[in-house]
């Protein structure tokens, strides 16, 4: 669990070049906000170009509903780009009383110290090597500035 990755790590610092591995770095980032785009981007694509010439031809379907659609949309991409550059937190030790809001469970989440800084690990949190810091909610995959992981 830590030799095999520390190795592939150190691999993979001697094979790429480094201008190579910070852009593969960037896109990896950023995968999941791609992926969401297309799915999203496509869908609401489909609606405008299909969707919407019914609503305009129909007599059932009053036009005011297509500038709703439009706001939905607008709600949608506002709230996934304020959701992607919002940061997920930093646990520190003056902002531990701040993100201290669930309990340990004693079996995934027990009441111990960091061992890389050295403060209270809440439960639910980790410490994220590449932006050396404790995310409050640590998930696989969020959007954040930089880095690309998702807090719940």
């Amino acid at each position: 669990m830590i030799t095999l990755p520390s190795k592939f790590l150190r691999f993979v610092d001697y094979a790429i070049p480094k201008s190579a591995l910070s852009k593969l770095k960037i896109v990896v980032d950023h995968g999941f906000q791609i992926i969401y785009l297309i799915v999203v981007l496509g869908s609401w694509s489909i609606v405008f170009s299909y969707g919407y010439p019914m609503i305009q031809e129909s007599n059932h379907i009053q036009s005011y509903h297509q500038y709703i659609g439009y706001g939905v949309f607008l709600l949608c991409m506002s709230s996934w780009h304020f959701a992607c550059n919002k940061t997920p937190g930093n646990i520190t030790a003056k902002t531990i009383p701040i993100f201290d809001h669930y309990e340990y469970d004693n079996v995934l989440y027990t009441n111990k110290l960091c061992p890389t800084l050295k403060i209270r690990k809440l439960a639910r949190s980790k410490y994220d090597r590449f932006s050396r810091r404790h995310v409050p909610r640590f998930g696989k995959a969020v959007c954040a500035v930089g880095v690309t992981y998702i807090c719940f």
